[in-house]
Protein backbone atom coordinates (compact mmCIF):
# COMPACT_ATOMS: atom_id res chain seq x y z
CA UNK A 1 0.00 0.00 0.00
CA UNK A 2 2.82 2.40 0.85
CA UNK A 3 4.45 1.61 -2.49
CA UNK A 4 1.26 2.57 -4.34
CA UNK A 5 1.08 5.88 -2.44
CA UNK A 6 4.74 6.64 -3.23
CA UNK A 7 4.29 5.80 -6.92
CA UNK A 8 1.13 7.93 -7.06
CA UNK A 9 2.96 10.85 -5.42
CA UNK A 10 5.87 10.56 -7.86
CA UNK A 11 3.52 10.43 -10.86
CA UNK A 12 1.49 13.41 -9.66
CA UNK A 13 4.72 15.39 -9.09
CA UNK A 14 6.02 14.42 -12.53
CA UNK A 15 2.81 15.47 -14.29
CA UNK A 16 2.70 18.76 -12.36
CA UNK A 17 6.30 19.51 -13.35
CA UNK A 18 5.62 18.71 -17.00
CA UNK A 19 2.52 20.89 -16.96
CA UNK A 20 4.47 23.80 -15.43
CA UNK A 21 7.28 23.45 -18.01
CA UNK A 22 4.68 23.48 -20.79
CA UNK A 23 3.11 26.63 -19.34
CA UNK A 24 6.52 28.35 -19.26
CA UNK A 25 7.22 27.23 -22.83
CA UNK A 26 3.84 28.47 -24.05
CA UNK A 27 4.25 31.82 -22.25
CA UNK A 28 7.65 32.29 -23.90
CA UNK A 29 6.23 31.42 -27.32
CA UNK A 30 3.30 33.82 -26.80
CA UNK A 31 5.81 36.58 -26.00
CA UNK A 32 7.79 36.04 -29.21
CA UNK A 33 10.02 33.17 -28.14
CA UNK A 34 12.62 32.61 -25.45
CA UNK A 35 15.27 34.51 -27.39
CA UNK A 36 13.30 37.74 -26.89
CA UNK A 37 14.19 37.45 -23.19
CA UNK A 38 17.90 37.53 -24.07
CA UNK A 39 18.04 40.28 -26.68
CA UNK A 40 21.65 41.35 -26.03
CA UNK A 41 22.90 37.76 -26.27
CA UNK A 42 21.08 37.10 -29.55
CA UNK A 43 22.34 40.34 -31.11
CA UNK A 44 25.85 39.53 -29.95
CA UNK A 45 25.77 36.06 -31.54
CA UNK A 46 24.44 37.59 -34.74
CA UNK A 47 26.86 40.50 -34.98
CA UNK A 48 30.09 39.33 -33.33
CA UNK A 49 29.98 35.61 -34.13
CA UNK A 50 28.07 35.97 -37.45
CA UNK A 51 25.66 33.19 -36.47
CA UNK A 52 22.19 32.68 -37.89
CA UNK A 53 19.03 32.06 -35.91
CA UNK A 54 18.24 28.33 -35.88
CA UNK A 55 15.35 27.45 -33.55
CA UNK A 56 13.28 28.63 -30.59
CA UNK A 57 11.00 26.18 -28.80
CA UNK A 58 10.14 28.33 -25.79
CA UNK A 59 12.40 26.15 -23.58
CA UNK A 60 15.58 26.65 -25.60
CA UNK A 61 16.84 28.60 -28.57
CA UNK A 62 19.93 28.27 -30.72
CA UNK A 63 21.97 29.99 -33.36
CA UNK A 64 24.17 28.13 -35.82
CA UNK A 65 27.09 28.54 -38.15
CA UNK A 66 28.57 26.18 -40.75
CA UNK A 67 32.26 25.47 -40.15
CA UNK A 68 34.85 23.82 -42.34
CA UNK A 69 36.58 21.29 -40.11
CA UNK A 70 38.99 19.14 -42.13
CA UNK A 71 39.37 19.46 -45.89
CA UNK A 72 35.89 19.52 -47.39
CA UNK A 73 34.34 18.18 -44.20
CA UNK A 74 31.72 20.67 -43.00
CA UNK A 75 29.77 20.70 -39.79
CA UNK A 76 27.36 22.98 -38.00
CA UNK A 77 28.14 24.63 -34.70
CA UNK A 78 25.19 25.53 -32.48
CA UNK A 79 25.28 27.98 -29.57
CA UNK A 80 22.20 28.67 -27.53
CA UNK A 81 20.42 28.90 -24.24
CA UNK A 82 18.19 26.32 -22.60
CA UNK A 83 16.25 26.59 -19.38
CA UNK A 84 17.18 24.45 -16.40
CA UNK A 85 14.57 22.71 -14.27
CA UNK A 86 14.51 25.88 -12.14
CA UNK A 87 14.10 27.97 -15.34
CA UNK A 88 17.60 29.44 -15.09
CA UNK A 89 19.41 30.05 -18.41
CA UNK A 90 22.17 27.61 -19.34
CA UNK A 91 24.48 28.25 -22.28
CA UNK A 92 25.09 25.21 -24.47
CA UNK A 93 27.08 24.36 -27.56
CA UNK A 94 26.96 21.39 -29.87
CA UNK A 95 28.55 20.41 -33.12
CA UNK A 96 26.81 18.31 -35.78
CA UNK A 97 28.61 16.64 -38.63
CA UNK A 98 27.15 14.06 -41.01
CA UNK A 99 30.33 11.96 -40.76
CA UNK A 100 31.14 12.29 -37.06
CA UNK A 101 27.67 12.68 -35.55
CA UNK A 102 26.54 15.09 -32.86
CA UNK A 103 28.74 16.22 -29.98
CA UNK A 104 27.83 18.41 -27.04
CA UNK A 105 30.03 21.00 -25.40
CA UNK A 106 29.92 21.72 -21.69
CA UNK A 107 26.74 23.32 -20.37
CA UNK A 108 27.54 26.55 -18.53
CA UNK A 109 25.26 28.11 -15.93
CA UNK A 110 25.65 31.37 -14.04
CA UNK A 111 26.16 33.35 -17.23
CA UNK A 112 25.36 37.05 -17.52
CA UNK A 113 23.71 37.16 -20.95
CA UNK A 114 23.90 40.96 -21.00
CA UNK A 115 27.69 41.12 -20.66
CA UNK A 116 30.11 40.61 -23.57
CA UNK A 117 32.96 39.31 -21.39
CA UNK A 118 30.71 36.81 -19.60
CA UNK A 119 29.31 35.57 -22.91
CA UNK A 120 32.76 35.15 -24.48
CA UNK A 121 34.16 33.40 -21.38
CA UNK A 122 31.23 30.98 -21.16
CA UNK A 123 31.29 30.18 -24.89
CA UNK A 124 35.01 29.36 -24.65
CA UNK A 125 34.40 27.16 -21.59
CA UNK A 126 31.64 25.30 -23.41
CA UNK A 127 33.68 24.88 -26.60
CA UNK A 128 36.73 23.69 -24.64
CA UNK A 129 35.11 20.27 -24.21
CA UNK A 130 34.72 19.94 -27.99
CA UNK A 131 38.32 21.06 -28.48
CA UNK A 132 39.65 18.62 -25.86
CA UNK A 133 37.76 15.75 -27.49
CA UNK A 134 39.26 16.68 -30.88
CA UNK A 135 35.87 17.49 -32.36
CA UNK A 136 36.49 21.16 -32.98
CA UNK A 137 39.55 23.38 -32.90
CA UNK A 138 37.82 26.68 -32.28
CA UNK A 139 41.08 28.62 -32.21
CA UNK A 140 41.51 27.88 -35.93
CA UNK A 141 37.88 27.70 -37.00
CA UNK A 142 35.95 29.92 -34.71
CA UNK A 143 36.25 33.27 -32.94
Amino acid sequence: MITIIIVAFVLISLFATIKYHNEVRNANIDNGGLRKSFDYFTQYLDQYYQMQFDADTGRYFSYSKVLKVNGNNHGKLFIGVKLSIQHEPILFTKFKNEYRGEYHGMDVSGINLNNKDSIDRCIKISLEKLKTEGILDYFNNYN
